[in-house]
């Protein structure tokens, strides 16, 4: 945890660099993270992003 917040940036750390499904089930259990999740994967800068890093052209 970040020292004066509730946010357990290990779940966030654990899903970038250690993925695995239960890192994934950890991160998505938390309302939060599913929430901000939706709204970047909604956003158009989150689709762009996506793509790219796909290598979908649309």
């Amino acid at each position: 945890m970040v020292q004066g917040t509730s946010v357990d940036f290990q779940m966030v750390r654990d899903t970038m660099y250690k993925y695995s499904k239960k890192a994934e089930e950890r991160f998505f259990s938390d309302p939060c993270f599913a929430y901000f999740f939706i709204q970047f994967a909604k956003s158009e800068q989150g689709k762009l992003y996506i793509e790219n890093k796909l290598g979908n052209s649309g």
